[in-house]
C-alpha cells in the first residue's frame, strides 16, 4: 500500500492478493482417471485506487476504484493433488466458479454548521464476470439474451485487449440497460433510464443535530446485479427508506430513541416467485439519573414481512417438489430488552450489578398445511446478570451467568446455561495487560452437551511496540465424547 498525504489532496493506492485457497476434497473416478475437485476457493488479486479531494472541512469527495479477479491457476491439479498425472487424468470442478469483479464508487460528503448538518451520497456501478474459467469470449449478457459484441465496439475496445482490466464473455452481465434487436444483431445503449440500470447503487444520509435531537434519515437503492467482493454479504435487490430521532432531556439524562424502516425488493420487475415488502419500528428509552442510582435501558422492535406469493402448496410432497422457496405469507418478529445496573459499594470496594432480560418471538403465516406440519414460530428468553468488582484501577473481577430457553414450535425445546468468571490487571499505566478466563457452559433438552473454556491473554506495549498473546483451550464433552482443542493466537505491531 502507498499512501499519499497533503492538507487537501489524499491518494492511496493498494495491490496484494488474498492466500486464501482450500483444495481439501477430491474425489477419483478411476474407470476415466477423471478427478472431481469441490470445497475450493481460488487465491484473489486486488487492486484499490483512491484519491479523496478535502474542500476546507464542509466538502469532501472521494472515488474508489476497486479490482478483483480470482486466480483460476490457484487450484491447478498438477500442483495441489499429490497423485494426478497430467498425461492421463483429466478435471473436473464442482463448486464456486472463479469471478471478476469491477467496482466504481463515488462519494461526497458536506458538513455545515460545526457538523450539526451533514450530508453524504454514494454512488457506485459494479461490473462482474460470474465465472471467468473459459477466458475472454466476445459475447455479452443484455437481459436474458446473449449477444456477440465484437463487430460493435472499436478495436482498441475489444474484449482482448480489454481483457487486462476486466475479463469479458457472456457471464459478464452489461452495466448499462439496452434494447436488443430481435435478430440478437444489434443494441442500443439507454444510459438516461437511472433506475433500469441492473448494477447501480447509491444510498443517501442526512443528519440533523438540532435542539437535543439527533434526526438521521437513510435513503438506499441497490441493483439486483450489483456486487462487490470488498462487501460480500451486502444485500442486493432492495429500495430502503428509514428514519430515526435520538432525543435527549434533563441534561442527557433521559435518552429515547425511536426508528422506523421500509424495505421492499424486485427493483426492476423481474420474475421472481415471490417479493417481500418488509416494515420495521423500534423504540428504546435509557434512564440515567446520576451516580450510585440505577440506570435503566428498555427497547422495543417490531418486524413484520410479506410475501407476495404467487404458488401455494397444499402437501409437504408438493412443498418438496415446488421451486418455492418461501412458503410464508407473513412472517412478525417481536424483540425486547431490559437493562438494569446498578452500582454497589461493598466494604468500600466499587462494584456494579448488571441484569438483564431479552425475548424474541417469531411467527410465520404458512396457509393450508396438512395435519401434523411443524411450524417454524420460535420463541427465546434470555436471562443473565454480571457483578464486576474493581478492587483496585487497575484490577477488575467479573464474574457473570447467563440462562437462555430456546423454543421452536413447541416440539423443541433445548436450555443453555453458562458461568463465567474473568480476572483482569494492568500496570505501569496499561502497558502491560494481563487477563485470565474460565467459562463452563450446560446444555439441556433437544441438545446436550458440557464445555469447558479457558482462555489467558496478555499485552505488553513498550515504546512503539505492541505485542498480543492468547491462548484458548476448549474441552467439550458431548453424548459421552470428549473432544479438546487450543488456539494459540498472537499479533505483534510497530508504529513508524
Amino acid at each position: 500500500m502507498i499512501r499519499l498525504k497533503l492538507n487537501f489532496l489524499n491518494l492511496t493506492y493498494l495491490r496484494g492478493e488474498l492466500l486464501r485457497e482450500v483444495l481439501n476434497r477430491t474425489e477419483l473416478d478411476s474407470s476415466s482417471r477423471t478427478w472431481s475437485i469441490s470445497s475450493f476457493t481460488y487465491a484473489r488479486d486486488i487492486q484499490i485506487i483512491q484519491p479523496e479531494i478535502r474542500f476546507g472541512s464542509f466538502l469532501n469527495w472521494k472515488m474508489t476504484l476497486m479490482h478483483a479477479r480470482d486466480d483460476t491457476a490457484s487450484l491447478d491439479p498438477a500442483l495441489n493433488i499429490e497423485d494426478y498425472n497430467p498425461e492421463t487424468d483429466s478435471y473436473v470442478f464442482r463448486g464456486n466458479s472463479p469471478v471478476d469483479n469491477l467496482v466504481f464508487d463515488n462519494c461526497i460528503t458536506l458538513s455545515l454548521d460545526n457538523q450539526r448538518l451533514v450530508w453524504s451520497h454514494n454512488l457506485a456501478l459494479s461490473m462482474t464476470n460470474r465465472n471467468i474459467r473459459g477466458g475472454v469470449h466476445d459475447s455479452i449478457t443484455i437481459g436474458d439474451e446473449i449477444i456477440s459484441i465484437s463487430d460493435i465496439l472499436p478495436d482498441f475496445l475489444s474484449p482482448d485487449r480489454l481483457s487486462r482490466f476486466f475479463i469479458i464473455n457472456e457471464n459478464t452481465t452489461l452495466p448499462i440497460p439496452a434494447e436488443v434487436s430481435e435478430d440478437l444483431t444489434e443494441f442500443r445503449l439507454k444510459p438516461y433510464k437511472i433506475m433500469d440500470y441492473p448494477s447501480l447503487a447509491y444510498w443517501t444520509t442526512l443528519r440533523l443535530n438540532y435542539y437535543n435531537n439527533l434526526v438521521t434519515w437513510t435513503f438506499k437503492h441497490i441493483a439486483p446485479e450489483f456486487s462487490s467482493l470488498a462487501y460480500p454479504g451486502l444485500q442486493t435487490d432492495i429500495h430502503l427508506s428509514e428514519i430515526a430521532d435520538r432525543i435527549r432531556l434533563f441534561r442527557n439524562r433521559l435518552i429515547v430513541t425511536l426508528r422506523y424502516s421500509s424495505q421492499y425488493d424486485n427493483l426492476l420487475g423481474q420474475h421472481k416467485e415471490y417479493v417481500t415488502n418488509t416494515n420495521s419500528l423500534s423504540a428504546a428509552i435509557s434512564v440515567m439519573p446520576g451516580q450510585e442510582l440505577p440506570t435503566v435501558s428498555m427497547s422495543f422492535r417490531y418486524y413484520l414481512r410479506e410475501n407476495d406469493l404467487n404458488t401455494v402448496t397444499d402437501t409437504l410432497s408438493e412443498l418438496l417438489t415446488s421451486a418455492t422457496a418461501d412458503q410464508r405469507i407473513r412472517n412478525e418478529n417481536l424483540y425486547q430488552m431490559f437493562t438494569l445496573t446498578q452500582p454497589l459499594k461493598i466494604g468500600g470496594i466499587p462494584s456494579d450489578l448488571t441484569i438483564n432480560y431479552i425475548r424474541t418471538l417469531r411467527k410465520d403465516k404458512i396457509p393450508n398445511r396438512p395435519p401434523g406440519y411443524i411450524s417454524p414460530d420460535y420463541s427465546l428468553n434470555l436471562w443473565s446478570a454480571s457483578f464486576l468488582t474493581r478492587w483496585s484501577s487497575t484490577l477488575t473481577q467479573t464474574l457473570s451467568w447467563s440462562l437462555m430457553d430456546n423454543k421452536i414450535s413447541r416440539t423443541s425445546d433445548f436450555t443453555y446455561q453458562t458461568f463465567a468468571g474473568k480476572m483482569e490487571k494492568s500496570l505501569w499505566e496499561s502497558k502491560l495487560y494481563g487477563a485470565f478466563e474460565i467459562k463452563w457452559t450446560h446444555a439441556s433438552g433437544d441438545v446436550a452437551f458440557d464445555q469447558y473454556q479457558v482462555s489467558p491473554e496478555l499485552r505488553i506495549k513498550i515504546f512503539k511496540n505492541d505485542l498480543f498473546l492468547n491462548l484458548h483451550i476448549n474441552k467439550l464433552n458431548q453424548s459421552g465424547t470428549t473432544g479438546t482443542s487450543t488456539r494459540f493466537y498472537t499479533k505483534y505491531t510497530y508504529q513508524f
